[in-house]
């Protein structure tokens, strides 16, 4: 599947289009205007039985396709979110079946670039459980070309990034192929002592492009992985749109690589 990639001036390499698609009537405006394509985390809130879960990834999959027919050039990830565990799903026995066989259908299709948002949020045994199991679904599988998406929390993001990089220390193959969002400048060198790609969410509450700037000074070249999205589900980001139209900073081959080329390539979507 080839698609005109000079035309976007960036990819939001972290959204839930889904839910903007729900709850923001400009999402497809505003996308389109601005030639922004995406990826979309699995996220879905008050699931109820992870029965449930193979048909909300089919609806993420029809999604995509219908925006890319109306022009918005959108991938997607399968996965469980930490905070979007249902209540039938502890863990104790294993991935259920019905769950692993719709992973596996959609990371067969060229529009699924891997398995995502996973992670750690609140620090329960229950959800490292649930974490742990799809690591291990994912190492044993190795889809080539498939990626990782890993989520880390609002709070104390500091300790609970380091335990996810201390659990991701035993899927040593998994590492080249995982990237760790929402990082800060407090936790990035984490990240990056790790040899693990980051992403950086633009967005109130979570980093400024003033964060950006300090991570620039501290860590110069180390950002030339670095990807930068938006988070955008309840409403659009304006910090990651304000800085698409940002003349001021300084660095303008790596801004496109923070907003457009560190995504094609850490996904490999040229090759799709």
């Amino acid at each position: 599947m080839r698609t005109e990639l000079p035309e976007l001036l960036a990819i939001d390499s972290h959204c839930h289009a889904d839910i903007m698609n729900s709850l923001v009537p400009e999402f497809f405006d505003t996308y389109h205007r601005m030639r922004v394509g995406g990826i979309s985390w699995s996220y879905v809130e008050g699931i109820k039985s992870y029965r449930h879960y193979p048909e909300y990834w089919n609806r993420l999959k029809e999604l995509c396709q219908r925006l890319r027919q109306q022009g918005l050039f959108f991938y997607y990830l399968v996965g469980i979110h930490p905070r979007c565990i249902p209540p039938d799903l502890d863990g104790t026995s294993g991935l259920p079946r019905e769950v692993t066989e719709s992973m596996l259908e959609h990371l067969s299709s060229p529009l699924c670039l891997g398995i995502g948002e996973i992670g750690i949020d609140t620090g329960s045994e229950r959800e490292e459980r649930i974490f742990r199991l799809q690591l291990e679904w994912a190492e044993e599988q190795v889809v080539p070309g498939k990626r990782v998406g890993i989520h880390t929390p609002r709070q104390n993001k500091k300790d609970i990034t380091r335990r996810i990089l201390d659990i991701l220390s035993y899927y040593e193959p998994l590492h080249p192929f995982t990237v760790i969002d929402h990082v800060t400048p407090e936790t990035f060198p984490y990240v990056h002592e790790q040899g693990l790609v980051a992403g950086l969410t633009l967005q109130e509450g979570k980093c400024s492009k003033k964060d950006l700037i300090t991570m620039l000074e501290r860590h110069g070249d180390a950002l030339k992985g670095l990807m930068l999205n938006s988070d955008g589900a309840r409403s659009i980001s304006k910090p990651f749109f304000d800085f698409i139209c940002d003349r001021s900073f300084p660095d303008e081959e790596l801004k496109k690589g923070l907003l457009r080329d560190h995504c094609l390539n850490f996904f490999a979507i040229r090759d799709r």
